[in-house]
């Protein structure tokens, strides 16, 4: 959020500035030629229709001019000469949302900003294309009003909280998986106010985490301490899954409140062993679902011992991360003396790669290796923390031996791919666990080498997208009903004659598919089974065969719609 915040303080400054100059001031070259031209256009809110005053608006090309929009949203640049120009539109409260283009009329030169976002983040200053000359008609640009969220902490007796922070989660998919993403992180003011700015419309869950509190002498001395709860959820819940969410329309407002109760609070002490560097370890205190709680832990590397005060009664994890990492579970109703932690190396699982070759040489086991190259990519996204979004690829340790997956004791979602054309994993397996069709779970115990078998007699799949738009990029997800899991992605694009593109796939394996073509997947959880379900209707249906190419049509499917 600071990124973002830097953005918006740099532009408000360029914003001030360019209201202090007349827009032939602002003019930052202006090469003369035998013919200008003029371009005109408005901004104006995406909602309310309505134009929007003091925007910045920029025109690049060899002549360089900016300026601001009048009182009612209207621009004019003049003495533009004839060609391609870049033209941006920007104002501090306000989102260019997604991929500026050109929007589907027959008027020559209207623009608009697209409200799709990639994610969840804002991307500004994307601008957009336009060809000068004597038939530029005038342009209009959308811009998105920022939503935000304000309220008010206390504590029980009425009295502000100040120093709190205040944490705005939301869903961000990326590469068809839902994440569990901090928007926004801001601290309590002195009155115990505050405002978060710069939301896009969406659902959010908002979190408040109070560690500090004014002491008094009775609380120094009191045998039984008292303190806020780590972390509330709005409106009073514990945690994220009894949370009330709250939605954000584009320039809504919502206002909220907090109150915060003093309870019980206890110690947590024990040892930590394992580490080789005694200096170094850092000890958290997390939520059973991962998420940091900012409790800060004491560790004392003389003797290797930790503490943390402060701890209300409830189900925790602790870590302990140094030049290795230990967890383990903590259920606490008062004080915990006694707790040890070993710290433990990652789990090195090998991967031992074979082959079935049938007919191409280069499949020989002798040409993997790590002068070649690994032949597969094998991705492990964790699964079961919410918080933890670990992805871990596979790593070459020694001129002579496998490659090794080196992970921490849970469970993975695998993704398998080959890096050569013509060639697909036919199997592969983890002990009992097949991971086309499984998740990986890995155990402290000593691990199992990973064996995937490879062939090179893949089946290929040209696919003909009806409905694709001109000059646009579609993407055709293939899953494959034996290993739903191990989807595959393709974008595809062309110039749409005819009202359809062609996208082609090799290395297959051979079996049934299901085949489906979006206009876009940026925000589409496209590895859950139970999203894609919704377009099974519109999907199509093809059987592969060993060496073969098949051929299918689908119909795109428009998830803007």
């Amino acid at each position: 959020m600071r990124r973002m915040g830097s953005r918006v303080f740099l532009l408000a400054v360029l914003w001030l500035a360019a209201s202090a100059w007349s827009p032939a001031q602002i003019a930052l070259s202006n090469s003369s030629g035998t013919e200008t031209y003029k371009l005109q256009g408005e901004v104006v809110n995406s909602i309310t229709g309505e134009g929007i005053p003091y925007v910045l608006v920029t025109v690049s090309s060899e002549n360089k001019q900016a300026l601001l929009t009048g009182t009612d949203g209207h621009f004019e640049f003049a003495g533009l000469r004839a060609g391609r120009v870049t033209v941006t539109a920007s104002k501090p409260g306000f989102f260019e949302d997604g991929e500026q283009k050109i929007s589907n009329t027959n008027k020559p030169g209207r623009i608009f900003v697209s409200d799709r976002s990639n994610g969840r983040y804002a991307m500004k200053g994307l601008g957009v294309s336009i060809e000068i000359g004597p038939d530029t008609v005038p342009v209009t640009f959308k811009l998105m009003p920022e939503g935000i969220i304000t309220g008010h902490i206390e504590d029980s007796g009425g009295e502000p909280i100040e120093r709190a922070f205040i944490r705005v989660e939301a869903i961000v998919i990326s590469d068809g998986r839902k994440l569990w993403t901090q928007m926004a992180g801001i601290t309590s003011r002195e009155d115990g106010t505050f405002r978060i700015a710069n939301l896009h419309p969406g659902r959010y869950y908002v979190s408040v985490h109070s560690l500090t509190r004014g002491r008094t002498l009775e609380d120094v001395n009191a045998a039984n301490p008292v303190g806020y709860p780590l972390s509330v959820y709005y409106p009073a819940a514990p945690d994220r899954a009894s949370a009330a969410p709250i939605d954000i329309a584009a320039g809504q407002r919502v206002e909220i409140q907090f109150a915060l109760k003093l309870q019980p609070v206890f110690k947590v002490s024990g040892n930590v062993s394992g580490q080789s560097n005694v200096q170094s370890v850092n000890i958290r205190l997390l939520s059973s679902t991962g998420e940091d709680l900012g409790l800060p832990g004491r560790f004392y590397p003389a003797d290797g011992r930790f503490e943390i005060q402060g701890v209300p009664a409830g189900n925790y994890r602790l870590e302990a991360r140094g030049d290795n990492r230990g967890e383990l579970p903590l259920h606490v109703s008062g004080t915990l003396n006694g707790v040890h932690v070993v710290l433990r190396p990652k789990t090195s699982i090998p991967v031992i790669i074979r082959n079935e070759a049938t007919r191409a040489p280069e499949m020989k086991l002798e040409n993997f290796g790590p002068h070649h190259g690994i032949p597969i990519s094998l991705m492990a996204h964790r699964s079961d923390l919410e918080h933890d979004f670990t992805s871990t690829g596979l790593e070459q340790h020694s001129d002579d031996g496998p490659p090794a997956l080196n992970v921490e004791p849970g469970k993975y979602a695998v993704d398998l791919s080959v890096l050569y054309g013509g060639v697909y994993v036919q199997s592969a397996r983890y002990g009992d666990i097949d991971l086309l069709r499984e998740e990986l779970i890995v155990q402290p115990a000593a691990p199992r080498p990973i064996e995937v078998v490879l062939r090179d007699d893949g089946a290929n799949l040209q696919i003909k997208i009806a409905g694709a738009e001109r000059n646009a990029t579609s993407s055709v997800v293939v899953v494959p009903e034996a290993a739903p899991n191990q989807l595959k992605v393709a974008h595809v694009g062309g110039d749409g004659e005819g009202g359809f593109v062609m996208g082609f796939i090799n290395g297959l394996a051979p079996g049934d598919y299901k085949v489906f073509a979006f206009d876009s997947i940026e925000t589409m959880e496209f590895r859950n089974p139970e999203v894609l379900k919704q377009y099974n209707a519109k999907a199509a249906q093809v059987s592969l065969t060993s060496g073969m190419t098949s051929n299918v049509s689908v119909e795109l499917i428009h998830t803007s719609q």
